[in-house]
């Protein structure tokens, strides 16, 4: 009769994990802890990034329909201005608008000056408070020219922050031909036919070309068939 060592007990006594299987797993565990934690960075990462991408294309829509409202608005009283209700210097864009508000009274909230310039790598709207007489524009149309170029405390009070761009033009169609407004002075300004606006914007991406956006503004009285 074969006799059982009492050293050695019943295999199915035997439980738990060894210290190798115990170490396995935690490396395991912490292996799947730093890969979560890199995927949750990356998801914080780019949701940061498109929120931040569709600030930036709101703040350029609203840029841009700003400019295009100032340029429906514009207001011309021939005589009152030399240059015309709009000027361009190569720097300073100015309009001359009528208000889009009534004073608290209910009277004609009058007209404004605004005025557009680059500076400190943003696009910069500069508005008047409203004007009734022909003094004050001409005063509001002076102060905007000294604004765009010699900004002080007092006119920068006036200003509003807008999209970032690195450089602007600005071009005029007349008679079916785009030109710089610079080299086609008329001795009798009226407003073109079309206003064609091109910013140079930050490229996305650094080492690459930046980007030109192009936008027209169309003179509603405009007729293409008018020779």
């Amino acid at each position: 009769m074969q006799s059982m060592s009492p050293c050695s007990p019943p295999r199915s006594a035997a439980c738990g994990f060894t210290l190798v299987e115990v170490l396995v797993a935690l490396g395991v565990m912490a292996l799947l802890s730093v890969l979560s934690w890199q995927g949750i960075d990356t998801l914080l990462r780019s949701r940061e990034i498109t929120y931040l991408r569709v600030g930036e294309v709101a703040l350029m829509q609203s840029s841009l329909r700003q400019w295009q409202m100032d340029l429906d608005a514009m207001q011309t009283f021939p005589d009152l201005l030399p240059e015309g209700s709009l000027s361009w210097d190569g720097r300073v864009m100015r309009v001359l608008r009528r208000s889009a508000t009534p004073t608290s009274s209910g009277t004609d909230g009058g007209v404004h000056v605004v005025a557009w310039t680059l500076r400190e790598g943003h696009w910069y709207r500069w508005q008047s408070t409203g004007l009734q007489t022909r003094s004050q524009v001409r005063q509001a149309w002076q102060a905007a020219s000294q604004w765009g170029h010699h900004p002080d405390s007092e006119w920068r009070r006036q200003e509003t922050r807008l999209m970032p761009a690195q450089s602007w033009q600005l071009l005029y169609c007349r008679g079916h031909t785009w030109t710089d407004p610079q080299s086609s002075r008329e001795p009798n300004p009226r407003i073109p036919d079309a206003v064609r606006i091109e910013l140079q914007l930050q490229p996305p991406v650094a080492d690459t070309d930046p980007l030109v956006l192009t936008v027209d503004w169309v003179n509603p009285v405009f007729n293409p068939n008018r020779t």
